[in-house]
């Protein structure tokens, strides 16, 4: 990863980090396909639930230097 990206050696323990964290995050068929962080961190894994919120899209943000959406939540 660190040579494929061209970053330097220097930060050969981010990517170790980086490489750690995305060999446990998928479904493993060694643990009856349970995800290995969840079966550690004894948490549940959420990543799959639906996390939005309905809302109905008004425009864009006017302020100056500002990006983003202006949006009225529906559910409330």
């Amino acid at each position: 990863m660190l040579q494929h990206s061209g970053l330097k050696l220097e930060l050969w323990a981010e990517t170790l980090q980086t490489a750690i964290h995305l060999i446990h995050l998928p479904p493993s068929k060694a643990i009856r396909l349970e995800v290995p962080e969840a079966l550690w961190s004894g948490k549940e894994s959420t990543k799959f639930a639906p996390h939005a919120t309905k809302c109905m899209f008004l425009g864009y943000r006017t302020e100056s230097g500002e990006f983003g959406r202006r949006l009225w939540d529906l559910e409330q």
